[in-house]
């Protein structure tokens, strides 16, 4: 039986709005390559992809060349965990894929109650 009260808010990572889909059109249409590529296709996704870096680095006020761009979020989480120097603190309401590494790099995973609230630093 369905619960009508149920709402699913992990669309971040399944969906795009129609919204969000019309300002990325023009970046679908025309221009389609491999990046890495060295044939026409490729340079032209590569501007593409060094224009957006420009813009967005510029939008958080750094460098173009600070801004890393990744495949998506597992990646983007090794990187950060992987990267940091020192202790990493993490809750145990994290991301599987947060917590498989922060495991696996043997840092703090702090417990949290039912309410999301940590309990302590374990």
């Amino acid at each position: 039986m369905k619960n009508d009260t149920e709402i699913y808010l992990d669309y971040n990572a399944t969906n795009l709005s129609i919204i969000e889909f019309s300002r990325h059109l023009p970046w679908l249409q025309g221009v389609h390559g491999n990046a890495s590529s060295n044939h026409a296709y490729g340079r032209r996704a590569a501007a593409k992809v060094q224009q957006s870096r420009e813009i967005i680095a510029s939008a958080l006020g750094l460098p173009a060349n600070g801004l890393v761009f990744t495949s998506g979020a597992t990646e983007s989480d090794n990187l950060a965990l992987r990267g940091a120097n020192g202790r990493v603190i993490v809750a145990a309401t994290e991301h599987k894929a947060v917590l498989d590494t922060a495991r696996k790099l043997e840092h703090v995973i702090v417990p949290v109650d039912r309410d999301g609230k940590s309990t302590k630093i374990t």
